[in-house]
């Protein structure tokens, strides 16, 4: 048998709104064979939720050595559209003892709207989509803050044609900031605007800068570049 959300789990029809929570700590844990494990602080599994005003911090997703063949979802596991607005999602994890690991942070398996949420310190073991791993679906991003996750900022699987939408968001201290990101014949990562973006990715181009943004804290990452403050689109 497959566990789902070590902390909440939406099944069915049922959508919620989980507003003005911290959910920390929470251990989707397996030792023996043939058990995925989803979602070790929430996994969205019906309807249309949301995550609004919220903390999801040190949730993990891990199997002992030789345990579960796939560990997906340190933070929140998602396979319905879902939506997450100033909320913060750190510190989560995923490991595994056997067979494979993603999504420190989040892994989704469809539609992801995130809104002035920060993604920071999350780590897939074998360094795949630490902070977001995405299977399909649209990424649409505004506001958002993704910096020091272990391997991978923002990562689609190898194959899938996926969809972004993504505006003034600072992407940064990752090992590889976004990979593979839908591109046109130019390399440009379509329909990204007034980013920053530490590898590179869209320089000089729908005004994407490469400068680094000199946060305040190394907790929730404040700026203090003046270059970002009151910079971008409305929205």
């Amino acid at each position: 048998a497959d566990l789902f959300g070590a902390g909440i789990c939406v099944m069915g029809r049922s959508a919620i709104e989980i507003t003005n929570c911290t959910i920390q700590a929470n251990l989707n844990l397996v030792g023996s064979w043939n058990v995925h494990l989803y979602g070790g602080g929430c996994a969205f599994l019906g309807g249309n939720s949301r995550v609004v005003d919220s903390f999801l911090v040190s949730n993990s997703v891990q199997s002992s050595a030789g345990g579960a063949y796939n560990s997906f979802g340190g933070g929140i596991y998602a396979e319905v559209p879902f939506t997450l607005e100033k909320s913060v999602i750190i510190g989560n994890k995923t490991s595994t003892g056997s067979s494979d690991c993603r999504g420190g942070g989040i892994y989704s398996t469809t539609s992801l709207l995130l809104r002035q949420a920060l993604l920071a310190g999350n780590d897939s073991v074998l360094n795949i989509g630490d902070g977001i791993y995405l299977t399909g679906g649209l990424l649409a991003m505004t506001n958002c803050t993704v910096v020091s996750n272990t391997g991978q900022g923002v990562a689609f699987a190898n194959g899938i044609t996926g969809v972004v939408a993504i505006a003034n968001s600072i992407f940064w201290g990752n090992g590889d900031d976004l990979v593979n990101f839908p591109t046109n014949a130019s390399g440009v990562v379509t329909n990204m605007r007034y980013c920053d973006v530490e590898d590179g990715d869209n320089a000089g181009i729908n005004e994407c800068v490469t400068n680094n943004p000199l946060f305040v804290d190394g907790i929730y990452y404040h700026l203090a570049s003046c270059y970002f403050i009151a910079r971008g689109i409305h929205g």
